[in-house]
């Protein structure tokens, strides 16, 4: 994932639609809800060849033909990324924290943020950094 995006969501909770799954690489492809009907069927016509050929090749042909006329919603991590990595920055969680819960702007995405931070478990929160940086250099 680019930057602090990990533990910014890993410690705050904050929510993520389909064009920020594309920033950070947890997707590839992006379909509108409305659409889903139509990969459904294209997949329907093409049931013979999933028998003989892998799924996910052919859901990606079928996906591709589609993705030109799906507009995607605004993304929240790009726009914010700076943020997001001062305040993700360090190894300190105490600090961390205080950076997130002294920021003051009007975001309302970074709001919610901070809050899912301020109103989540701190147990939860130690162990979640302590996961994530040793397993930092795991992957």
């Amino acid at each position: 994932m680019p930057g602090q995006v990990g533990r910014f969501l890993a410690l705050t909770s904050s929510h993520i639609n389909a064009t920020d799954a594309l920033f950070c690489g947890l997707g590839t492809h992006f379909l509108a809800n409305e659409q889903k009907t139509d990969l459904l069927a294209s997949l329907t016509r093409r049931h013979g060849l999933v028998r003989r050929m892998r799924t996910m090749p052919l859901l990606a042909r079928c996906s591709l033909s589609m993705v030109a006329g799906a507009e995607q919603p605004d993304g929240q991590l790009e726009p914010h990324i700076d943020t997001i990595n001062e305040w993700m920055a360090g190894d300190d969680l105490a600090a961390i924290h205080a950076r997130v819960l002294g920021w003051q702007g009007d975001d309302v995405w970074l709001g919610r943020a901070r809050d899912g931070l301020a109103h989540g478990s701190p147990l939860a929160a130690t162990w979640i950094f302590r996961q994530l940086n040793q397993t930092r250099t795991r992957a």
